[in-house]
C-alpha cells in the first residue's frame, strides 16, 4: 500500500508514516461470507439505505441538522485495516446539541462509515487482519471540545452512548462501542487516545495524558533554556525521554520487543556493560550534560529507528506533537501513529451523491424515540430512584417491563426491583430468563405489593417458572397458599401460647425467631407486613 496525493497535491503525514513500516499484510478470509468488494476486487456497491436512515434518526436524536445530499469521501488508511487503502465515510448530520445537567454538549458532526478489519496479530513486519466486520455500518459522533475535566469527558461519552442505545438502532455488547478521546492542555496540541475500550477508563487516561503534555512542555522549556534551536539541531546534543522514543521505534521501525532502546541514563542490560556505554560516549564525544540512545535490530529497521529517534527528539523543542496514541491499560498509552490531517480525505469518485428523500426523512423521524432520553431520566430521578440504575435500565430491553409495571400500578421502587435488580441477579445465577412472561411478572409484583407474597420469595418463584406453566401453578407447586390476616392472628395466638418466650421477644422488638418459625410453617411464603398487622390485632 502506497501514499497517494490529496486533491490539494499533498501527502498525509499518517500515510507517509505507515508507509515507512514496510508491513506485510495478511487477511484471514472466510469464503462463505466474503465478497469481491471486501478483497478490493470490484467497485463498491451502493450504500445501504437502511443504514443511512438509521444514521439520520440518530442524528435527529442528537439535535443535528441533516444534510440534503450524502456525499461519500475516502479517508486514507495504509495500516492494512481496510484492503482498499481507504475508508468510505459520509457526513449525515451537523450542528447538534444535547443537554447534560446544566450544560449543553455540542455535536459537530455525525458520520456514517464502513467499519474496518479486526487486527489478529502484529509482530515485527507481519500484521494479520480478519475481515469479518469489514464494511459493517458504523456511526461516529464528533463532539465540540466541551469537556473541561477528565471526569466530564467520561460523563459526556457515557451520555452519548446511552442516547445511541436508547434509539434501539445500534449494536449492543462489548466491542460494539469504541471511544476516541482527544486531549489538549493550554500550550499543548491535540492528541487522540484511540479506541478506549471501557467507559470507566476515560477519566484516568485523560488525566494521564494531560500530565504527559505538561511534562513535555516543561522539557521544551528546559531545552530552550539551554540554547537549543531546531535549525541548529544535532544528533549528539539531544536530551531524550525514553518512553516517547521507544514508542516511535516500536511502531515505525517494527522493533517491537519490550526493551528496544537503551539510553545513557539507564542501567545497562542484555550483555551491554557500563564500560561499553562509556566507550560509546567517548566515540560520540558526549559530555557530562549529554545523553545518547542505543538501538539494535536488523540493519534497515535500525536505520529507520535512528531516523525516528532523531525526528521525535527534535519535536521536543515544539512541546507536544500531534499524534494518535493507543491504550495499553487504564493508566497508560503509547504512540500509535502521527495524527491524521485533512490531506487524507478526498471525494470518492466511484460513489454518486445520495439525495435525502421525503420518504427517508419520514422513516428516520419514526425511529426517533419520544420523549428524549434526558427527559425520561429526569422524570425517573424525581421518583427517588437510584441514578446509576436508571441510566442502565432506560437503555436496556427491560425498560419496557418497567413501564408495564408502572402502568399496572406497581410502586416505582418495587417496579425497579422487578425490572432491574431481580433479572440481573437471576442471570448471574444462570437462571433462564427467556421463560419469563412480562404479564406473569406483573402479577407477581402485584402480589408482593399487596403483601400476599414476601419479596424474598420472588427469586425462587421466578427460578421455578417453566415454559407453559402459569404463575398460579408455579406458586402451588412451591406450597404457597393464600393466608389472611385473621389466619395469621390465630396461628400467632397458638405459637405464643406454646412458646411464651416468643411473646417476650416480640415485646422487645425482636421478630427474628417468630419469622423463622412462620417461614417453616408456610415455606417462606408469608409477607412480613401481613404478620405485623396480625400481631397488632392480637
Amino acid at each position: 500500500m502506497r501514499p497517494t496525493l490529496s486533491e490539494m497535491g499533498t501527502y498525509d503525514g499518517t500515510a507517509l508514516m505507515e508507509f515507512k513500516t514496510k508491513k506485510e499484510i495478511y487477511y484471514q478470509i472466510y469464503k462463505d461470507t466474503t465478497c469481491t468488494y471486501e478483497i478490493d476486487d470490484t467497485p463498491p456497491f451502493e450504500m445501504d439505505e437502511e443504514a443511512i436512515v438509521s444514521a439520520m434518526a440518530i442524528s435527529l436524536a442528537l439535535g443535528c441538522n441533516l444534510v440534503d445530499e450524502v456525499h461519500v469521501s475516502r479517508k486514507q488508511y495504509l495500516d492494512g485495516s481496510i484492503p482498499t487503502g481507504f475508508q468510505r465515510t459520509a457526513i449525515i448530520g451537523v450542528g447538534g446539541k444535547v443537554p447534560l445537567g446544566e450544560k449543553e454538549v455540542g455535536i459537530r458532526l455525525l458520520t456514517l462509515e464502513e467499519d474496518a478489519c479486526r487486527e489478529i496479530e502484529d509482530r515485527r513486519h507481519r500484521i494479520v487482519f480478519r475481515i469479518d466486520r469489514l464494511s459493517i455500518p458504523l456511526v461516529e459522533v464528533i463532539t465540540e471540545p466541551d469537556a473541561r475535566t477528565p471526569r466530564e469527558a467520561q460523563e459526556i461519552a457515557g451520555f452519548l452512548g446511552r442516547i445511541l442505545r436508547y434509539t434501539g438502532l445500534v449494536r449492543r455488547g462489548e466491542g460494539s462501542v469504541r471511544q476516541d478521546v482527544n486531549v489538549s492542555i493550554r500550550g499543548g496540541r491535540r492528541v487522540e487516545i484511540k479506541g478506549v475500550p471501557r467507559l470507566n477508563w476515560i477519566a484516568t487516561l485523560v488525566a494521564g495524558e494531560a500530565i504527559r503534555q505538561k511534562n513535555l512542555l516543561e522539557i521544551k522549556e528546559e531545552l530552550l533554556s539551554r540554547g537549543l534551536r531546531r535549525e541548529e539541531w544535532d544528533t549528539d546534543g539531544s536530551r531524550t525521554f525514553a518512553d516517547e522514543l521507544s514508542g516511535r521505534v516500536k511502531v515505525i521501525a517494527c522493533l517491537d520487543w519490550e526493551k528496544n532502546i537503551l539510553t545513557s541514563e539507564e542501567e545497562p542490560f542484555g550483555g551491554v556493560t557500563k564500560e561499553d556505554m562509556a566507550r560509546v560516549g567517548e566515540l560520540l564525544g558526549a559530555g557530562e550534560r549529554d545523553s545518547f540512545v542505543l538501538v539494535w535490530g536488523p540493519r534497515e529497521d535500525t536505520r529507520t529507528a535512528v531516523e525516528e529517534i532523531y525526528i521525535r527528539a527534535a519535536e521536543a523543542l515544539e512541546g507536544v506533537p500531534n499524534e494518535t496514541r493507543q491504550v495499553l491499560s487504564p493508566h497508560e498509552t503509547t504512540f500509535e501513529r502521527i495524527l491524521p490531517g485533512p490531506d487524507r480525505m478526498y471525494p470518492d469518485t466511484d460513489m454518486p451523491p445520495i439525495e435525502i428523500t421525503e420518504d427517508m426523512l419520514r422513516r428516520a423521524r419514526e425511529h426517533v424515540p419520544e420523549p428524549p432520553l434526558w427527559e425520561v431520566e429526569r422524570e425517573l430521578e424525581k421518583m427517588g430512584l437510584d441514578r446509576e440504575k436508571i441510566r442502565e435500565l432506560v437503555v436496556s430491553p427491560l425498560f419496557e417491563l418497567f413501564k408495564m409495571l408502572i402502568e399496572a400500578g406497581i410502586r416505582p421502587p418495587l417496579a425497579l426491583y422487578f425490572s432491574y435488580d431481580l433479572p440481573r441477579a437471576l442471570r448471574r445465577r444462570g437462571v433462564d430468563m427467556s421463560v419469563l412472561v412480562p404479564e406473569e411478572l406483573c402479577k407477581l409484583a402485584k402480589m408482593v405489593q399487596e403483601e400476599r407474597l414476601p419479596l424474598k420469595a420472588a427469586p425462587r418463584v421466578i427460578a421455578s417458572l417453566k415454559e407453559g406453566r402459569s404463575l398460579q401453578e408455579t406458586l402451588e407447586s412451591l406450597g404457597w397458599r393464600e393466608v389472611t390476616v385473621e389466619d395469621l392472628k390465630e396461628t400467632l395466638r397458638k405459637l405464643m401460647e406454646e412458646n411464651p418466650a416468643l411473646l417476650k421477644d416480640v415485646e422487645r422488638g425482636r421478630y427474628g425467631p417468630l419469622m423463622e418459625m412462620l417461614d417453616k410453617l408456610f415455606g417462606g411464603m408469608v409477607h412480613g407486613g401481613r404478620v405485623l398487622r396480625a400481631l397488632g390485632k392480637l
